[in-house]
């Protein structure tokens, strides 16, 4: 009998040993402070504040800690952080592994627009990193606004745009044979280049067909594109039309009845013809692909 009631008794204090394992261990009611009654005590204050603690204070062999927000003690396996204590104001202190507590993507909204940033909050229950809050609209951008260079910015009025993809400032850019727009931007073409605006992109010039007035005057009957593109590649490299006789036969009156299948553009849908005349000016006709 002797022996099952000293098994209980083991038992028992192995069940109540985490009940009592922290006995000694206090905290006043705003848990500005915290005292371990220990041997020789230790105590944990957060912020300004007097050295009594629950009713003690440090005294003999007894360490005594000084913490300020941010900074925190482990004791027990616990962890308590320092909130809002300073060397002019007393604080408390809240427990928990981890400073910060929780993170979230937060969307604001601007007049601009919208634009989202990570925002921290610390145990004590504040932002930890306002100073990250985003000031510029990214995205969903408001009405007059558009989204450029990664920003929300003023629209460009018409007949202008924007100066480069790494520039928010608007510039006049009318389309012509030397600039274009693409995505919002003015593209500029060096002297040696005309911009193509079926591929939005600057081409060089040795790369067009140049047109003799010759080649206007025997190739406006052709019935497709393509005759007409290699009729007048043809004329204006000085050679005779009538040498193919299928190109002369798809660029004659009864041409439309000519097959003409054989004749291609080049890959891209439309072809630029330029002309140069004594003042190295370009006159520019577009012929458009039928769909």
């Amino acid at each position: 009998m002797k022996s099952y009631f000293r098994y209980f008794l083991i038992c028992a204090g192995f069940c109540l040993l985490p009940v009592f394992a922290n006995a000694g261990f206090y905290s006043d009611p705003d848990h500005a402070c915290w005292y371990d009654d220990d041997g020789c005590d230790e105590f944990w204050y957060c912020g300004k504040q007097g050295t009594s603690c629950a009713g003690d204070s440090p005294w003999g062999c007894d360490d005594t800690y000084w913490h300020y927000h941010g900074q925190k003690f482990t004791k027990h396996s616990r962890t308590f952080w320092c909130c809002n204590g300073s060397g002019s104001q007393k604080g408390s202190f809240k427990e928990g592994s981890n400073w910060i507590t929780k993170s979230e993507y937060v969307t604001e909204t601007l007049p601009e627009g919208k634009c989202t940033w990570l925002k921290k909050t610390n145990i004590c229950g504040q932002v930890d990193n306002p100073g990250d809050k985003c000031k510029e609209a990214t995205g969903q951008c408001s009405q007059g606004y558009v989204s450029h260079n990664g920003k929300c910015v003023k629209s460009c009025e018409e007949g202008q745009a924007f100066e480069s993809a790494t520039s928010n400032s608007c510039i006049p850019c009318e389309p012509s044979p030397t600039q274009g727009v693409k995505n919002g931007n003015c593209i500029k073409c060096p002297a040696n280049q005309f911009y193509n605006t079926n591929l939005q992109k600057c081409v060089d010039k040795s790369t067009m067909v140049h047109v003799s007035d010759s080649a206007y005057d025997q190739c406006w009957m052709c019935s497709t594109p393509g005759a007409m593109y290699n009729c007048m590649k043809t004329v204006s490299n000085g050679n005779e039309l009538n040498q193919n006789a299928k190109l002369h036969a798809a660029c004659s009156v009864d041409g439309k009845n000519a097959d003409a299948s054989e004749f291609k553009l080049p890959e891209f849908r439309t072809v630029h013809y330029g002309l140069f005349n004594l003042l190295e000016k370009v006159e520019r006709v577009d012929v458009q692909v039928a769909q």
